[in-house]
Order: C-alpha cells, then structure tokens, then sequence
C-alpha cells in the first residue's frame, strides 16, 4: 500500500517533475495558447492530483444513460494503479503511453499508474491511429480503446507498432470477434479489461492473445464478485471502491476468480420470450461484417421486441445483402436473427467513443418507420 500524499510526481518523456516543479510544469502547460484541449485535459488533472483535495470529480462514461459526476478517492485510484502494477508486473523506469482523453477515468488512470509505479510516460493524441508519430518507438505499457486497436490493425505498420506495445490493455467497450481474431496474431501480450468509473478503471483481465488465450476475465488482486436474482454482476473489492457496486452487467460467474460477461440488463431485447443480448449477438457476426456495426431493437406487434442490425455504410448491392443474409442464419439461433437491416451514415457515440445505445434505439425507430430497411426472410422468432 502507499499512501496517495506521497504521489507527487511523475515522469514524462525522460524528466522527473515533482511537488512545485510539477505545478510549475502544467501551469506553464495549461497557459500555452497553442495547446489542443486533449493536452490542457492531462495537465489539468494533474494539478488537481496535486491539490488539497482527497478526491477527484470524473464523469462516468454515460454509455447507459447521461453522465454523472462521480467523486473518486485518490487513495482508492493510487490502489487500483498498484494492481494493474501488480498483474502485469511493471517496473518503475519502464515506459508508457497515453494515448487516451484525460477527460475520462481511462485516461486520469494512465497518468495515476505513471506516478505511482514510477513510468516513463510518453503522451499524444487520442487519435484513431495513435501511433503515427511512434514508429519503431518501444513501449512496455499501454492503453487503448478497441477503435483504436481496429484502425491499427488494418496496416502492417499499425500491426508492428502495436507488436512493439509488451504489455497492452484495450478497454471501454466489447471487442467484436473479427477483432480477437486479428489480436490473436500479436506477439505482445495484449489483454481485455472489464471495469467502469466506480471501479476506478478495470476489475479484471482477459489475455487475448499468446499460447492459451483467456477464455474469460481474471480479477485483479483484492477483488470479489458474485450476482443477484438477475445474474447482474456484483463487484467487491474496499480498496478501490467503498461499498460494493451493482452493475447492470449480465454475468457468467465460472470459479471465484473467473466470469464473461453476456451483456447489459438495461439493453437487453426481449424478443418472442426469449432474453438477447446485443453484445453477444455482435461478437458472432464480426467475422463477416467488415465494417462498423451495432444490433438495437424495434418496437413489434408480435415479437414485442424486434432484433434490428445496423450496418454504418452506404447501403449495400443485393447480391452482398444475401450473403450476409445466409451468413447470418448460420451463425445464429434462429430466434437471434436480426429482422432488418438498416444501413446508416454513423453510429451514435458517447463522448468517449462508446455506442450510444439509446441514442441508436431512437434512430432505428425513425428509419423503420421511414421504411428505410432491408428485411430478412428467416421465419418465426418464437
């Protein structure tokens, strides 16, 4: 354990800053006109780290509903770098990379393990491609969103770049399968994190990748779980949180240490009778749908719930349409099979790049009732 109080400085790009050289340093920082927000966002928490205050305020990620304010300890933040320390064994002097918004837990956390396990933090945007201006630069630790990952694996370079990241996390969201299939081939070591704000970042870790990828989440030290009557995940773990924290998360509880998680009880399509989950239903159809996509819903008559696939392209020719169509009958129950297809211009997003599922609700409503949509003949749904 350390205490937070004696965090008080940090290393970027080779010089350490501490105490009032550090508050020197981001002032300096924070007055530089030229300065883009993603920089003034690192900055600013910093000198909130540094303040008389035992908390910080963060915004929760809003992927269910508005963002909240959440008020963060940063003893509890200072304990969950030490376990993400701990399972991935970082070293201090070791290297890192921000390549996340500073506006969000994600990317307050890389800066928080930086100070506390002692880093070499290295910073950029938070661009799709993130590593354009690190090529052949080595890093031991990073962290990334899944877009990002996708976006780095469709070029070569992108792919040695990632390779040249030891110890990689990608988080904020699922990770479809054509995704995992790509990771698998990564020499790295790169894991998928499960977690939220409440949890001050992730719980839990998945290897991706390496001789015997996880088949499921593994709890970081100090962390307990369990579910309630409807199979919604439990978190316990006092010294990151402090009380236990209820989550809308379906989940598959394996051994004490072990779960997947089957997707969110608040998005959950009820269709014929039948309990789907969007994201378990999109983790089988990314092997055969090259680009972005998102499974919502739409009110029916006779279904209540109808499974609706929405596709972020311009619509496609009817030859490819039956393709998928037949593709999709063979990866899913027959009672999973999406309904309709709607091709749309952009998937709603939340602030920090996540679907926006209720947003995507409310637009596939309107294109279905536009009669903007391309149907699929596969029978009953009961």
């Amino acid at each position: 354990m350390i205490d937070y109080r004696n965090i008080i400085g940090i290393t970027v790009e080779g010089t350490y800053r501490e105490g009032a050289a550090l508050r020197r340093y981001c002032s300096d920082e924070l007055s530089a006109v030229s300065h883009a927000p993603w920089r003034r966002s690192i900055f600013s928490f910093l000198m909130q780290w540094l303040d008389n205050n035992s908390y910080i305020i963060v915004p929760s990620s809003g992927s269910s509903g508005q963002p909240k304010q959440l008020r963060l300890s940063k003893q509890h933040m200072a304990n969950s770098a030490l376990k993400t320390g701990e399972y991935l064994n970082l070293k201090k002097g070791e290297s890192a990379l921000l390549c996340l918004s500073a506006d969000y837990i994600a990317g307050k956390m890389m800066l928080v393990r930086a100070m506390t396990l002692g880093l070499n933090l290295f910073i950029t945007a938070p661009a799709d491609d993130p590593l354009q201006q690190f090529t052949d630069a080595r890093f031991d630790f990073a962290a990334v969103v899944p877009l990002q990952a996708h976006e780095l694996l469709k070029t070569k370079s992108g792919e040695k770049n990632l390779n040249n990241i030891q110890n990689l996390i990608i988080g904020g969201s699922d990770i479809g399968f054509a995704l995992r299939n790509k990771i698998k081939t990564l020499t790295n070591r790169t894991f998928h994190t499960y977690g939220m704000t409440e949890t001050v970042s992730h719980i839990a870790m998945q290897q991706l990748n390496g001789q015997q990828p996880d088949e499921a989440f593994h709890l970081l030290p100090g962390v307990h779980i369990s579910t309630d009557s409807h199979q919604r995940l439990i978190i316990e773990a006092p010294d990151i949180a402090p009380a236990p924290v209820h989550t809308n998360d379906v989940a598959e509880l394996l051994t004490p240490g072990t779960f997947r998680i089957l997707g969110r009880y608040d998005q959950m399509i009820i269709s014929g009778g039948i309990n789907l989950y969007p994201e378990t239903i999109e983790a089988k159809l990314g092997t055969f749908i090259p680009c972005r996509f998102a499974i919502s819903s739409v009110a029916d008559d006779r279904l209540i719930e109808k499974v609706v696939l929405v596709i972020e392209d311009k619509p496609w020719d009817t030859e490819k349409v039956r393709q998928l169509q037949a593709d999709i009958s063979a990866a899913l129950e027959r009672y999973a099979i999406p309904k309709e297809i709607i091709f749309i211009k952009k998937i709603p997003e939340t602030p920090n790049r996540k679907i926006d599922r209720n947003a995507l609700k409310k637009a596939v409503a309107s294109t279905v009732s536009a009669g903007s949509t391309t149907s699929i003949a596969t029978g009953d749904n009961a």
